[in-house]
């Protein structure tokens, strides 16, 4: 079970300096298992650098078998996660899905790379399967 500090991306702006550890408002999800716990935090992304900081981060997430990618449905993309990086050509929309293999836990990235107005990761409902 990894420790995934780079989800504290550093502030920029007027809280530069500071690091942020934004929690999301989780009362209408599941409560995380110990093995999913350092990913139950909601990431604002607002630039290239921060998006591909979380990238890295989930990348070793999954290196560690804390969470696996799950297909994201009718909106996933044409670039494969295991593909994607900044030299890479990239979707307009990034939306990559994934689950902690323990509790169930869904979690997405998703973000807007064609004009860099930014996305999020964090917690989320598993897709309806009607």
């Amino acid at each position: 079970m990894g420790d995934y500090l780079p989800f504290r991306i550093q502030a920029s702006g007027a809280q530069s300096g500071r690091l942020r550890d934004l929690q999301t408002d989780s009362s209408h999800f599941r409560v995380t298992c110990e093995r999913c716990q350092n990913m139950d935090q909601h990431v604002p992304i607002r630039t290239p650098g921060e998006l591909f900081k979380v990238v890295c981060t989930v990348r070793q997430a999954l290196s560690d078998g804390d969470i696996e990618q799950i297909d994201a449905g009718p909106m996933k993309g044409v670039v494969a996660f295991d593909d994607f990086s900044e030299s890479s050509p990239q979707d307009d929309v990034v939306l990559y899905r994934f689950q902690c293999p323990s509790c169930g836990q869904n979690f997405v990235l998703g973000a807007v790379t064609w004009n860099g107005t930014g996305g999020s990761w964090g917690k989320t409902q598993p897709l309806s399967t009607s």
